[in-house]
C-alpha cells in the first residue's frame, strides 16, 4: 500500500523494498547477547563494567550493579538519552551521527546512577547503544557483523543491514516527516544498537516467523526463546530481553515499535495463538496503535 516516493509513486515491493525499523533493532540487540548466553560466554547477570574500559567507575546504586540484562529490559537506569550528545556538532535531521565511541564512554565516566539497577522500566536508547558497544567489544565484531552473520544469514534475510550498499541505496524508500517533508537516512553511530537496521517486509516477515517456532530446539531457537523469558514486571507491561511484553484478556503477545526521522515499523506475535504482524511505514504517522489492535483482537 502507499509509495516509495511521492516523486515516483511505485508500490513498495515486499522483498527488495528498504525501510529503517529503527528501535525494533532492539530486538536484535538481546538475541546476539542471548546467542553468548546459551553459549557459555555471556551471563545475564553479569556487570556491564566487565565488558568495559577499565577507566570506567563501577556503574552502581545502593551497592547493585548495572547488569547486562538491565541494559536488554530497560530497568539499567541510564537516561534515555545522554546529556553529552545534545551538543553544538548535532544535527536535527540525523541528531545521533555526531555520537562516536569516545562521547559514549565519556558519559559514562562521569554518570553517577540514581535509580537501583532492576527495580524500574525506563526507556533507553542510550543503554541498548552501551550493550551494542559491549558486544562488539566482547566478539572483536561490528555490529553489523554480528547482525548479518549471527541473524541475518541463518533466517535468510539477505536485504537487511545497517550500511547501504549501491543496491540496497536504489531499493530504499524515501522517508518523509511529521510535516511531509523528505528526510535522509539516519546515521546512529555508536547507539547503533537502538535503532539502526535497514530491512524489507519480506525479511521481516522471516525474522517474525523465527520468533514464533517455538517448537524447535537448536541453538538458535534456545537463543529466541531466553530472549523471550520475562525478566521484569511492570504495572502497565512486563519486559523480556527487548521484547515488550504485554497482556489482554488472557491473551499475551510480545511487541516492539520503531521509528526514525522519516519511518515507523512495528512487529508483534502471540505465540499462543500463532497470530503476527509486520508493519513498515516511510511516513512518521505511528503505526503502533494498528499492530497492537491486530494482537489484542479476540
Amino acid at each position: 500500500y502507499g509509495s516509495t516516493s511521492k516523486i515516483n509513486k511505485q508500490l513498495p515491493s515486499p522483498e527488495t523494498t528498504i525501510f529503517e525499523i529503527g528501535s525494533v533493532t532492539k530486538t536484535f540487540n538481546p538475541l546476539i547477547l542471548t546467542q553468548e548466553v546459551i553459549a557459555g560466554r555471556m551471563k545475564l547477570s553479569d556487570p556491564i563494567n566487565s565488558y568495559l574500559p577499565d577507566s570506567i567507575p563501577t556503574l552502581q546504586f545502593q551497592n547493585t550493579r548495572i547488569t547486562l540484562e538491565n541494559l536488554a529490559n530497560h530497568t539499567s537506569g541510564l537516561p534515555r538519552l545522554p546529556a553529552n550528545i545534545f551538543s553544538k556538532n548535532a544535527d536535527p535531521k540525523d541528531p545521533y551521527k555526531h555520537y562516536l565511541t569516545d562521547s559514549l564512554y565519556s558519559f559514562l565516566k562521569h554518570y553517577q546512577p540514581t535509580v537501583k539497577p532492576g527495580t524500574l522500566f525506563s526507556y533507553s536508547n542510550f543503554g541498548a547503544g552501551v550493550l551494542s558497544t559491549i558486544l562488539e567489544r566482547s566478539t572483536n565484531s561490528s555490529f553489523e557483523q554480528l547482525i548479518i552473520t549471527r541473524i541475518c544469514k541463518p533466517l535468510k534475510m539477505y536485504n537487511t543491514s545497517i550500511s547501504l550498499d549501491p543496491v540496497a541505496k536504489e531499493n530504499f524508500a524515501q522517508g518523509y516527516n511529521e510535516t511531509g517533508e523528505a528526510t535522509l537516512p539516519w546515521d546512529l553511530a555508536t547507539l547503533k544498537g537502538s535503532g539502526a537496521i535497514r530491512s524489507t517486509l519480506s525479511d521481516m516477515i522471516k525474522y517474525t516467523m523465527a520468533q514464533m517456532n517455538t517448537s524447535n530446539t537448536s541453538f538458535f531457537q534456545r537463543a529466541i526463546i531466553l530472549s523471550h523469558q520475562t525478566t521484569f514486571k511492570g504495572k502497565e507491561q512486563d519486559m523480556g530481553l527487548g521484547w515488550r511484553i504485554s497482556h489482554n484478556k488472557g491473551n499475551t503477545y510480545l511487541h516492539h515499535s520503531g521509528g526514525t526521522g522519516g519511518f515507523r515499523s512495528f512487529v508483534g506475535f502471540d505465540l499462543k495463538r500463532q497470530r503476527a504482524i509486520v508493519i513498515l511505514s516511510n511516513a512518521t504517522d505511528d503505526v503502533t496503535d494498528i499492530g497492537e489492535g491486530f494482537l489484542r483482537k479476540i
